[in-house]
């Protein structure tokens, strides 16, 4: 007789074949925490060799930021910015340069041919500032550097210097109605308006000087106006005279003018 043995369940214990599965289960966990954490050894270790690798490599000094260059130099041309430049006043009547807006300490130049030596580190932030003057001639940097430097050399091409205006001035000019014609409009206006001053102040002005330049305006004023009107509108008189004013022209009437204000009792 075969004797067949049952595994009889006791309340509230598990099986054998429970407790296998459970240590089954155990174990895959131990197994797959295992696997893990040599990954992350792996991972640290690597990461070890690394550092340890940038360790024994040479050091490079990080480059200190400095709030502004020592030289200015976009041509090859070194201009130490602590360097003083030459700069000329092309106005008749006080200029003052400043740096930016609100500066309260401006570079004030007293008249046409008023000179100053200033800063190249605040010349630079001259010319950025004050574009319009600049490029009308109201002043003249004297250095072949500084205009290499920022690209004013077809400026400069154009702009008629101290020297070469004082000359058309005196009336010792030979090419003077071909300077003139060079000139940009406000720098006739400036020679107009110094031979007005010496008409005003009562010296020696060439008379022939005078009419040539008054010819030449009249004609750059009516070539402007015929340019700048629309189509078929018509030019009057009163259009070209207010284009002659502005290019300074009826210098001996502005003079007379000047004179006659001048000569008013005050009231």
């Amino acid at each position: 007789m075969t004797e067949k043995t049952t595994e009889t369940k006791k309340a509230g214990r598990p099986t054998n074949a429970e407790k296998m599965a459970k240590l089954q289960e155990q174990n895959d966990n131990l197994m797959k925490a295992s696997v893990e954490t040599e990954e992350r050894y792996s991972k640290l270790e690597a990461m070890f060799e690394q550092l340890m690798a940038k360790k024994d490599e040479p050091s490079v000094p990080t480059p200190v930021a400095t709030s502004q260059p020592e030289s200015y130099n976009t041509t090859g041309d070194q201009i130490p910015l602590t360097e003083y430049i030459k700069v000329i006043s092309l106005c008749p009547h006080n200029l003052n340069l400043s740096r930016h807006r609100g500066d309260n300490q401006p570079k004030t130049f007293r008249g046409f041919g008023d000179s100053k030596r200033i800063l190249y580190q605040d010349l630079v932030s001259i010319l950025d500032h004050h574009v319009n003057f600049r490029d009308q001639g109201l002043f003249y940097v004297v250095d072949e550097r500084v205009i290499r430097q920022h690209g004013l050399n077809d400026l400069y091409a154009t702009l008629l210097t101290e020297q070469t205006i004082r000359s058309m001035v005196n009336g010792k000019s030979e090419n003077l109605e071909e300077l003139f014609r060079s000139a940009n409009d406000f720098q006739r206006k400036i020679i107009t308006d110094m031979i007005v001053e010496r008409i005003v102040a009562g010296r020696d002005v060439d008379l022939n000087m005078i009419d040539r330049l008054e010819r030449i305006i009249s004609g750059i004023a009516k070539s402007k106006i015929e340019a700048s009107a629309p189509k078929g509108e018509e030019i009057t008189p009163q259009m070209i005279e207010s284009a002659e004013k502005k290019l300074g022209a009826k210098m001996h009437q502005r003079a007379k003018d000047i004179k006659y204000y001048a000569e008013m009792p005050a009231r």
